[in-house]
């Protein structure tokens, strides 16, 4: 891996290969510098070399032309063979791995000159060849994926379920599918609403001016998407949680509340992660600034809010006596079981509390305006990242 400095002022104009058998990290990196330094700017690929004549199946470590790969990009682009001539499978695989310039040894044996231990014959070379294009047609590209994904689609769509009413339900204008209303099934009619349609992001509104059974029609209904909603309120806790310096655990999922549905969510709501629920409980809570949490009470659940960020207005009502307490970052109070609380948060960037409680059951959260207790989807599930 020697570098001619004076060669190197003759090749501004030319294409460069080299390769980069036997070399180290620091001797790889210091090569690779030199090529393509501004400086020089010279149009240089590499190719990664096994330097070993012929080279053993063990010895090829194809894994390093991905590790270079990941440091240099697209300037390692080559793979250069020197392996038994009968080998006909690490081009294919060093081809999956990103290489596109291969160097290959090939011989003509002749009555003076034979063929050495690392060189194909033309019949090796041929099968090489083969086997080197018949997984590159497999290998395809995103551009001919795509193109190809109509058909995939049109395939798919024979094994498709559609979405019926179940039998004895009747759907007017205005009213909302629920879960409980359809079934699911074989065969889907064109234009049907399909099983891949639903989503705990999307409403479903009835707009026909008779009442409907059986089969759901797409042009029969509004679809309502709460994902750009639910997508808007992620960004904003993010930047809370990246204000306020708050560590949440990998692959956590936000619980968004939107007690009286999205369109309110930054006047009455809010958005926790749970990160254990069993003996007991522990979340985070985050509310925005002067979004407020509405009465509630617990028969079971026994809580403690720990203010990590922020502060918030805290009020209470137990055997009908009020009482209001402000609580700011590092402060910490219990809500006792059967206590009606309400909380509001009074900070302009926001407020992070940690809960910690007895196990949450779905079924002990009261809320005092009888509206919430109703509303079965006002919860949103969306991953935080």
């Amino acid at each position: 891996m020697a570098i001619d400095r004076s060669y190197c002022k003759n090749c501004k104009k030319k294409k460069i290969i080299a390769s980069l058998g036997g070399g180290d990290e620091n001797s790889i990196r210091n090569i690779i510098s030199f090529f393509t330094s501004p400086k020089r700017n010279l149009k240089a690929k590499f190719l990664y070399c096994v330097a070993k004549y012929p080279t053993k199946p063990e010895n090829l470590n194809l894994s390093y032309f991905s590790h270079l790969r990941e440091i240099y990009g697209e300037k390692i682009l080559g793979f250069s063979t020197h392996e038994n001539p009968d080998e006909i499978l690490s081009a294919s695989l060093a081809y999956s791995l990103g290489a596109r310039i291969f160097e290959k040894h090939v011989a003509v044996e002749t009555g003076k000159y034979k063929k050495n231990a690392y060189s194909v014959d033309t019949i090796q070379f041929e099968k090489w060849l083969n086997n080197l294009n018949s997984s590159i047609i497999r290998i395809g590209s995103v551009k001919k994926r795509n193109a190809f994904l109509h058909e995939e689609k049109k395939n798919l769509s024979v094994f498709k379920r559609g979405v019926y009413l179940k039998t004895g339900i009747l759907k007017k204008k205005g009213s909302i599918l629920n879960k409980k209303d359809y079934l699911l099934a074989f065969p889907a009619k064109k234009g049907q609403l399909l099983s891949n349609d639903l989503s705990s992001f999307k409403d479903f509104k009835f707009k026909n001016l008779k009442p409907i059974n059986g089969a759901i029609f797409k042009k029969n209904l509004e679809i309502i998407s709460k994902r750009h909603e639910a997508e808007e309120i992620r960004d904003k806790i993010q930047q809370l949680i990246k204000i306020s310096k708050v560590v949440v655990k990998k692959d956590s999922k936000l619980e968004i509340s939107h007690h009286y549905g999205m369109k309110n969510f930054y006047n009455y709501g809010l958005t926790m992660i749970t990160i254990h629920n069993s003996k007991y409980c522990k979340k985070l809570l985050f509310i925005l600034n002067k979004q407020v949490h509405p009465e509630q009470y617990h028969n079971i659940k026994e809580e403690t809010f720990f203010v990590l960020f922020g502060k918030i207005k805290l009020q209470l009502t137990e055997k009908k006596i009020k009482k209001t307490i402000y609580l700011s970052a590092g402060e910490i109070f219990t809500i006792k079981t059967g206590v009606i609380h309400k909380f509001i948060c009074i900070s302009k960037q926001g407020a992070v509390i940690e809960e910690l409680s007895t196990s949450h059951i779905k079924s002990d959260s009261f809320y005092i305006d009888k509206k919430i207790n109703t509303n079965r989807n006002r919860k949103t599930l969306i991953s935080l990242n």
